[in-house]
């Protein structure tokens, strides 16, 4: 990885094999029940917006997922704005102080002021076009939803970010000044 910055995320921060604390609980409270998402995707989001440290990231999902819980408890001073699309119960499941749960008025709103967007198992949202997005200075997308390649080619025609990241489990676009356009295939 020829990248200082990328180097930085890949080796101390992704591959970092510390387990937070919370990571046992979350796994162990999803142990029995099915799920799409993965632990490691999940921990990849927490160690990211630990990273990053953002005021707000925008989570936009199907149904709420062990991903949703890992973001939740990452770092508590993030405002974690949650659309849950198709999930009737999800203020059951997430009851964090950080969480805010939107509806779709509230969506075009949020995602001007969020610094990261998650798009996590994601079917087609009305108004949601990846291609011409500006605001979010890094974009998330899991791979595990049906849609996600078209998503992930949508971002990559997008003229305002200039870094893309394929980890296999899931992409990262992100807006650099100080970094020309560049493609990396990483694997965790």
């Amino acid at each position: 990885v020829h990248s200082p910055f990328i180097f930085d995320l890949y080796y101390h921060t992704l591959r970092n094999k510390y387990n937070h604390y919370s990571f046992k609980g979350i796994e162990k409270k999803y142990k029995r029940k099915k799920h799409n998402s993965n632990k490691i995707i999940g921990q990849s989001l927490f160690k990211i917006i630990n990273k990053f440290k953002p005021i707000s990231v925008l989570f936009i999902s199907d149904y709420s997922t062990k991903n949703a819980l890992y973001i939740s408890q990452s770092r508590k001073k993030t405002l974690i704005n949650l659309f849950l699309y198709n999930d009737l119960q999800s203020k059951k499941i997430i009851t964090e102080k950080n969480i805010t749960t939107l509806n779709l008025k509230e969506l075009p709103s949020r995602l001007d002021n969020s610094e990261i967007l998650i798009l996590d198992n994601l079917s087609p949202v009305p108004h949601l076009n990846l291609s011409t997005i500006k605001k979010p200075k890094t974009i998330i997308l899991t791979k595990t939803g049906k849609n996600g390649k078209d998503y992930w080619n949508s971002i990559m025609k997008n003229k305002n970010y200039n870094v893309f990241i394929n980890f296999y489990y899931f992409y990262i676009a992100i807006r650099r000044k100080e970094q020309g356009k560049e493609h990396f295939l990483l694997r965790l």
